[in-house]
């Protein structure tokens, strides 16, 4: 790979207010932030393995430049200044659960469904830094259930008081682990083992509703990160975590609060049962370690990216301009016939 050939760029309104991180392997609090986790933490560890890319906020003229969705137009009128390929800038979307970036010459999507549309390459969305394992010591012990993340992705039912008198009937324990990080605000950043700590979590719930809503554009992360952790993982129905199934004991799937605590009572009661799930943990977290994602990045910028990149280089401008209106096309069809299918369901 050329020296300087491959950009990661944020956009100057997304650039960090505070200490960045001179390793991806520390829980820095920015890797709570989608543009971060797919900006910084892959050029870092990306460089860290030996590949030559530039993390900027300038927009190079040239070049493979790869972004968050965000950084080519923010969705929230911040900034409106849309970016496209231009002379020989190649744009690399990562598109995450956002629409995707149409003048893109090709997207990175984090749902493997996603890959139904023009130019579309999942990857795995990066697992939680410095994940801490649940303690062996605990053994076969269910009493700290934990949610990882924001309330606004957790299902209704599990703020209401039936939820915690459940709790408190099955002798657990309902643990919230969430720190609000915002990228403006200095005071937020920082270096620490909350979102990362599963040292006495016994189980981990992870249901953004009930119901058969398949989540298309959501990231199996909190499936990753429970693998990793050594913990049994409590999950409702999405295509991120189906695309991953391959026994009943890589995740417990369910549809209402009655089979969350069947599930519970189930982990509580059948210790053979638990143990297969923490032996079949271990197996698969092999599977997605930050080195086997690193991989997969490096594979995708070496038979795709750039072969992709010089091909489009070597283009008539006018070619050029041809292409990137079939896609704007392609793109609207999609997004319209997926809103009316969404609709008739």
């Amino acid at each position: 790979m050329n020296k300087d050939l491959l950009y990661f760029y944020l956009h100057p309104f997304l650039w960090p207010k505070g200490e960045l991180p001179d390793d991806p392997d520390v829980n820095w609090s920015g890797f709570s932030f989608g543009p971060y986790t797919w900006t910084i933490q892959t050029y870092l560890r990306l460089k860290k393995a030996g590949v030559s890319c530039v993390l900027t906020s300038e927009m190079p003229d040239k070049g493979i430049v790869i972004a968050h969705r965000e950084s080519w137009h923010s969705d929230d009128s911040h900034y409106a200044d849309p970016l496209s390929s231009a002379g020989d800038r190649f744009i690399v979307d990562v598109s995450c659960d956002l629409n995707l970036y149409t003048p893109a010459n090709i997207h990175i999507v984090q749902n493997p469904s996603q890959t139904k549309y023009l130019n579309c390459y999942y990857l795995p969305h990066w697992p939680q830094p410095g994940i801490v394992p649940r303690d062996p010591a605990r053994g076969h012990v269910i009493e700290n259930v934990a949610f990882f993340g924001n309330q606004k992705n957790l299902a209704p039912e599990f703020k209401e008081e039936a939820w915690g008198r459940a709790m408190k009937e099955m002798g657990l324990n309902f643990i919230s682990k969430f720190k609000p990080f915002d990228h403006t605000d200095a005071s937020t950043y920082g270096f620490d083992e909350f979102w990362n700590n599963y040292s006495d979590i016994d189980a981990i719930i992870a249901v953004r509703s009930f119901g058969s809503s398949g989540y298309d554009h959501k990231p199996a992360s909190k499936l990753f990160n429970a693998w990793l952790a050594g913990v049994p993982s409590i999950l409702g129905r999405e295509t991120a975590y189906s695309y991953y199934r391959k026994s009943e004991f890589d995740f417990i799937e369910v549809n209402s609060m009655s089979d969350v605590i069947v599930s519970l009572k189930r982990l509580q009661d059948d210790e053979l049962y638990w143990s297969k799930i923490m032996g079949n943990a271990a197996v698969r977290s092999r599977e997605i370690t930050h080195d086997k994602v690193v991989d997969k990045w490096i594979d995708l910028i070496e038979k795709v990216i750039i072969p992709e990149y010089r091909t489009y280089i070597n283009r008539p401008r006018i070619f050029r301009r041809k292409l990137a209106l079939y896609k704007n096309l392609h793109h609207s069809k999609a997004r319209f016939f997926s809103s009316v299918a969404k609709k008739i369901k």
